[in-house]
């Protein structure tokens, strides 16, 4: 299994000693190769899920496995290099470097990780080419659309070859054909890598396009 949550609570921290339940004795199992869809309202835990999966948090009680290993008991560092290493994080406002370059921003992961440069300037330029902006590497970011920024942003997390992509309404700012052509893409790679995808979405459209469709209420997932 590739990703599990085994029991997760999360609870935050309120003034006056009162503590906000997020997440509600979570159970979650996702393969490696499976696409997941999930729903639900704003403020029912569906980006703090998302920030657990990713190690970006941790719960409250309960386990978080990644790859058979439990990374919710891991030091902050730790955490962060499983992280660097197997996840790969998609957001609906993008999160580029406007002062960067379209390759220099698919290529951030990689200079972080201190990746060999060769191989990661030719990863991203194939990243780059398989989205249709060959020939405006170069390109500052910030001239680009809503639909090329977001493709930007994909290929920056599927730079490292990740493992698990987390994706956090990734056509949620784009008109909807653009948002089709984006889920067109994003599917077609996660495919091809063999790599297992969790999004959230509140578009019914966008969510029946998973093999499995999970909606989250108040804290509480349903769905297999």
């Amino acid at each position: 299994m590739l990703l599990e949550f085994q029991r997760v609570r999360k609870e935050y921290a309120l003034p006056g000693g009162k503590t906000l339940t997020a997440l509600h004795t979570v159970d979650l199992a996702i393969r490696q190769g499976e696409t997941v869809a999930l729903t639900g309202r704003s403020g029912s835990g569906k980006s703090t899920l998302l920030h657990l999966a990713a190690g970006i948090d941790r719960p409250t009680s309960g386990s978080i496995l990644l790859r058979g290993r439990e990374v919710s008991s891991l030091s902050d560092r730790a955490r962060t290099r499983e992280r660097r290493n197997t996840v790969g994080l998609l957001y609906q406002f993008f999160h580029l470097l406007p002062h960067l370059s379209v390759m220099e921003n698919v290529l951030l992961p990689a200079w972080i990780a201190g990746d060999p440069a060769p191989a990661s300037r030719a990863r991203a330029g194939e990243l780059i080419e398989r989205v249709g902006l060959a020939g405006r590497e170069r390109q500052a970011v910030e001239q680009l659309s809503g639909g090329e920024m977001q493709r930007v942003a994909l290929c920056r997390a599927l730079m490292r070859k990740p493992l698990l992509l987390l994706a956090d309404e990734p056509t949620g700012n784009l008109d909807d054909e653009t948002g089709r052509a984006v889920m067109d893409l994003l599917f077609e790679l996660v495919t091809d890598a063999d790599a297992a995808l969790l999004y959230v979405t509140h578009s019914d459209e966008v969510a029946a396009r998973a093999s499995r469709r999970l909606a989250i209420h108040s804290g509480r997932v349903e769905g297999s």
